[in-house]
């Protein structure tokens, strides 16, 4: 066990804590109750996670607490702490994401808003503030359509179906703008297009519901193809 233990040692050194726990597991499948490779063990296992944990603070990623939880496998005291920093950073993380939705709202970047608040609800479902924020874009994406400013509209029913995609009232005024915007009123369309003066009143009706078919089908396409 004596190379396996110098190269704990070198490891250890350079920060290495994979490779530290990697030798240590290597020498007590040697000699179980060696002590040397227990203390090494839980020295690399307290110090990576306490590193893990610090960069994840510090890039403001929970990821790294994951690959700490794997690191300290069925350790519960460094579980304990992992979790503890695990909510401390979601909180922290849903205080910044909610400053710049509130901020957006301010200036006037509903869409960027709607982001924010979406982003604090994949860590925080149910969030009042990020649910007021959505709320207040339903508001404004009403506006946005009563000022005939369609793209606006679009752009925030769009964010807020990505949490509420049942949502029937975002829908219905996503595909309305979308008429506006495209081929302006779809009655008046239907009703003054001089080719189609001599269409029977229910095949108007059945051409404007092919029409909404039609959107419905395309954001099915889009769902899978984004780009298309």
């Amino acid at each position: 066990t004596g190379s396996l233990l110098e190269k704990v040692q070198i490891s250890l050194h350079k920060e290495e804590y994979k490779r530290v726990i990697h030798f240590c597991h290597e020498a007590l499948g040697l000699d179980p109750e060696n002590s040397k490779a227990l203390k090494f063990r839980r020295s690399a296992l307290t110090h990576g996670v306490k590193n893990l944990i610090k960069t994840a603070f510090h890039k403001k990623n929970s990821k790294y607490l994951d690959i700490a939880q794997e690191l300290a496998k069925d350790d519960q005291m460094l579980n304990n702490e992992i979790n503890k920093a695990r909510n401390n950073l979601i909180r922290i993380m849903r205080e910044k994401l909610l400053k710049k939705g509130r901020a957006a709202l301010q200036t006037g970047k509903f869409k960027d808003a709607v982001d924010f608040a979406n982003e604090v609800l994949k860590i925080y479902p149910g969030d009042e503030t990020a649910l007021w924020i959505q709320h207040f874009a339903l508001e404004r994406a009403n506006t946005a359509y009563t000022n005939k400013d369609y793209t606006l509209a679009i752009q925030l029913c769009n964010e807020i179906l990505k949490f509420e995609p049942q949502n029937n009232e975002i829908k219905k005024l996503k595909q309305e703008a979308f008429f506006k915007k495209v081929i302006g009123n779809p009655d008046k369309y239907l009703k003054g297009n001089r080719y189609l003066d001599w269409v029977p009143l229910l095949d108007k009706f059945l051409i404007k519901r092919r029409l909404i078919k039609a959107i419905q089908l395309c954001d099915e396409v889009l769902k899978l193809d984004p780009k298309n």
